[in-house]
């Protein structure tokens, strides 16, 4: 068993110059989680799942995560190739799958330069290989040659590691499931002198779910999610405090900056908001350390004491909400199951189960279990449980009601008000 020392070197890569957002892990953070991947991947048992799916909600650090292990993998030189999906980078090419298998055979001629004499002639031998269905290219270009190498291999290696980080984020829902079974598929076939293994990491959205349920599938995949069992809360505290520390003494305003600042309480409301998610952290960091703008005034507009009218603390956190519930099939029918289920904190003093699945679908007049599929495309935000829903996120009310922030996804009480009347008209 490896500890959690043995990748703090790792985990402390510089994020200079980089969006922290876009980055690696922040120092000492997430160490049992890489302490978990790490063992896996060095598990050469025969019995020990090939494919690992790291699941997790918007913001929780799964990227991060997965670009730290990507790394360390190179610097061990474990790594095979990597693909990080993205709908928001300026590479549109991040969010197609139609780039994927190129770009990981690609990188497999780097990390593994014995791959590129069987991928050259996979090429030479099929010119149009890039219009296949992704299975055959998958097959032709990534098992196919690894397999011919691994013939010429006379003893057992340490597994290499194949990325794929964002797979929510390709544009293709359909291409999302044919990626889980291609590859899963593929390393069952090289698990003998040139073992690989698979890490993709995702949130749970409803299609990728069924894929790793696919009975083809599950056996070969371990999972892991990163939820409450991790500790996050102190992982951001400690990043917090660290940033702060940062701002007192490198800020341009520093000397008007008070050394007790900020007070341990402003700290915890702090953690509280970010419900485990370290985007949240993030926003808010990058918010308050800006050099055109006093950090204890903006430290105050974060927690709610004065408002600012001029800038926007959280706006790649509400391009992120934004984003999801753009996504959805149903989005105004979604806003307004979030409304009635808001009216709980909202409207305090009305004794009436507004948080409760039966008493949603009775107002709005739907069927059984179409709440719940409305809801399915926000699994990353919102988790419906037996009879109540649940935000995974503090923030996410705040985003919905308020209009300058959720834009035409204000929870707008108007709106719902007149959704609830015609569906009443409907009922009657």
């Amino acid at each position: 068993m490896q500890t959690a020392n043995h990748h703090e070197p790792s985990a402390r890569i510089a994020l200079k110059g980089m969006d922290l957002l876009e980055s690696q892990v922040v120092p000492g953070a997430f160490l049992a989680v890489l302490d978990e991947i790490m063992d896996w991947l060095n598990d050469i048992q025969n019995d020990s799942p090939h494919t690992m799916w790291m699941r997790g909600a918007a913001g929780a650090g799964k990227s991060a995560i997965a670009r730290t292990i990507a790394q360390m993998c190179e610097d061990a030189g474990r790594l095979s190739s990597s693909f990080f999906f993205s709908r928001t980078a300026s590479d549109i090419q991040r969010s197609d799958e139609k780039h994927l298998v190129a770009t990981l055979a690609h990188q497999m001629t780097e990390h593994i330069p014995e791959t590129r004499y069987y991928i050259s002639e996979a090429m030479a031998n099929s010119k149009f290989i890039f219009d296949f269905a992704l299975d055959r290219q998958i097959d032709k270009l990534i098992v196919i040659p690894l397999l011919r190498l691994s013939d010429t291999s006379s003893s057992p290696i340490r597994p290499k590691i194949i990325i794929i980080d964002g797979l929510d984020e390709c544009r293709n829902n359909d291409a999302q499931g044919v990626i889980v079974k291609g590859l899963v598929a593929a390393l069952a076939q090289m698990q003998h002198n040139l073992p690989h293994k698979l890490l993709i990491a995702s949130r749970p959205e409803q299609n990728i779910l069924s894929a790793f349920g696919d009975s083809k599938v599950a056996p070969f995949v371990r999972r892991l999610s990163l939820d409450d069992i991790w500790n996050p809360d102190d992982d951001i505290r400690t990043f917090l405090v660290d940033s702060f520390a940062d701002i007192r003494q490198t800020h341009p305003l520093k000397r008007y900056i008070p050394l007790d600042w900020p007070a341990p309480r402003d700290i915890e409301k702090l953690v509280a908001k970010s419900s485990g998610q370290f985007i949240y952290a993030a926003t808010v960091s990058k918010y308050i350390k800006s050099n055109e703008r006093h950090p204890v005034e903006c430290l105050q507009i974060v927690i709610n004491l004065v408002k600012d009218p001029e800038n926007r603390p959280y706006a790649e956190l509400d391009a992120l909400y934004a984003h999801i519930f753009a996504q959805a099939k149903e989005p105004e029918l979604a806003l307004c199951i979030l409304r009635i289920h808001l009216m709980e904190s909202v409207k305090p003093h009305v004794e009436l189960p507004f948080n409760e699945i039966c008493f949603i679908e009775s107002l709005l007049g739907l069927g059984e279990g179409k709440l719940e599929l409305t809801l399915s495309d926000l699994l990353s935000i919102v988790e419906v449980e037996v009879s109540e829903i649940k935000f995974l996120h503090a923030s996410l009310p705040d985003f919905l009601l308020d209009e300058t922030r959720a834009g035409r996804f204000y929870a707008n009480g108007d709106k719902t008000c007149v959704h609830l009347l015609v569906c009443s008209l409907r009922q009657n």
